[in-house]
């Protein structure tokens, strides 16, 4: 492998990585088209990485066709560290020439076998000028190259809990809208275009990044919906809503906070749909891994809004005797009827990119009730460990999915004031909710019938 780069003292800059043994550049060729990521071992050990760098790469030593994020892992001999290659943007080759015509003809010096251990990060002026360039030479990809640069990560010496952790939290609210629109019958790769990917420079809730069908705040509130057209958001908490509408079907969804999106207690997806007069409740808890663990897993003790949130799901439904109670119509029989579930996902943020939905554990609040009560739940000092080998069995995406779609889990029906109440009870609790609500398009008018045409007047009788 070859490297060009500069000191990282120099500014933010970025990497360029060659293969040059040809057998290995082809295989780690065609594990991205396979849609893999894969691993290598760098003999660099001033490369200095960060949690999560932009790079591009080479497979032919003359030109570059890939751009990655580089995330560098374990040491493995004095001068060499493992580094896994992901979230891949694939472009038609440019040369080296190209590039040096048009940015640097200097750019070549920095060209280096990594045998001799030597490899430095590219120059932010010169990173920039290169990063631009490949956007102009490539403006197909240019959307995807932007979204890819914006999840870089701070240095590996940085702690940056915030941004971690708003970053965390907009993935979740990421796939909770995607999750809305796949219930709903909606393409998320259509509707997620890449561009609307890349997270704001502040914190701010992920839908403030769509504009598709926008709707203001006053459109909102006069929004024809059965459900929620009676609540009143306080002028102090953030409203974004869009609206979806496709063959028939109707998606309205809304982004509602009350605090900063990086000082949220957790993500939720509140999903009514009317059809079945019910609603579902996703909350989104993370899964960790520390460094003792042998599995990722979620612990309630390390929650500091878990006890109330379990208090005010068992409330809710203790408040409901309905919501188990015989069936008025139907269409309210349910499998299942509570309305809440728990998604756990890992706390990653190093695969952003994805249209497709996070892959974690759906788990109904009756079945939690009986996990937590479970000795097999605990750990070795008795704390409580959720993780996806002592669960037993789970809900994933596909099967939630067509479950709520067909009405087979959810609540037997709702009511305004229910939703308003508990969706004012998450705000007030420091949540992003995701509201979605799914309803039926209304039908455009038919045409007016074009008037017959008026009969021809008789002819006057002769008068002779």
């Amino acid at each position: 492998m070859t490297t060009i780069g500069s000191s990282p003292e120099s500014g933010y800059g970025g990497f360029i990585l060659v293969f040059d043994e040809k057998v290995r550049a082809q295989i780690l060729a065609n594990r991205i088209d396979s849609g893999d990521t894969f691993t290598e071992t760098i003999s660099a050990v001033d490369l200095k990485f960060r949690t999560r760098d932009l790079s591009f790469l080479s497979f032919d030593g003359t030109s570059i066709s890939v751009a990655a994020l580089a995330i560098p892992g374990r040491r493995v001999a004095t001068t060499k560290k493992v580094v896994a290659f992901r979230e891949f943007v694939e472009f038609t080759p440019i040369d080296f020439t190209q590039l040096e015509a048009s940015i640097d003809p200097r750019l070549k010096q920095y060209l280096t076998r990594s045998s001799n251990g030597i490899g430095r990060r590219v120059p932010s002026k010169t990173w920039q000028a290169l990063f631009e360039s490949v956007k102009q030479a490539r403006p197909e990809v240019a959307d995807r190259l932007e979204a890819l640069k914006s999840f870089r990560g701070p240095s590996a010496s940085t702690t940056d809990t915030q941004k971690t952790e708003w970053m965390t939290t907009w993935r979740e609210e990421k796939d909770a809208l995607g999750l809305a629109l796949t219930i709903a019958g909606f393409e998320r790769h259509q509707k997620l275009p890449m561009r609307k990917l890349i997270p704001p420079e502040s914190p701010a809730p992920f839908l403030s990044n769509l504009t598709e069908a926008r709707m203001g705040e006053d459109s909102m509130i006069q929004h024809d919906a059965s459900v929620f057209d009676g609540w009143q958001p306080d002028k102090s908490y953030s409203v974004n809503a869009t609206e979806f509408s496709n063959e028939g079907q109707r998606l309205t969804v809304m982004n509602v906070n009350r605090g900063p999106i990086e000082a949220a207690l957790g993500v939720d997806l509140l999903y009514y749909h009317h059809n079945f007069h019910s609603f579902v409740l996703v909350q989104y808890k993370r899964l960790t891994k520390r460094k003792e663990d042998k599995d990722w897993c979620y612990r309630p003790t390390g929650d500091r809004s878990y006890e109330e949130e379990l208090k005010r799901m068992s409330r809710f439904e203790a408040d409901h005797p309905w919501s188990k109670g015989p069936c008025a119509r139907t269409l309210d029989f349910r499998l299942n009827s509570t309305p809440f579930f728990f998604k756990l996902c890992k706390a990653d943020v190093a695969t952003p990119l994805d249209t497709d939905l996070l892959k974690g554990m759906y788990i109904p609040l009756d079945y939690w009730h009986t996990l937590v009560a479970s000795p097999s739940m605990r750990g070795p000092k008795d704390g409580l460990r959720i993780t996806y080998n002592n669960t037993g069995r789970h809900l994933n995406n596909m099967l939630f999915i067509s479950l709520v779609q067909g009405g087979w889990i959810g609540s037997h029906s709702a009511s305004s004031d229910e939703l308003t109440n508990l969706l004012q009870s998450l705000i007030e609790q420091g949540h992003s909710v995701t509201v979605a609500e799914q309803t039926e398009a209304p039908e455009a008018p038919e045409a007016p019938e074009a008037p017959e045409a008026p009969e021809a007047p008789e002819a006057p009788e002769a008068l002779w």
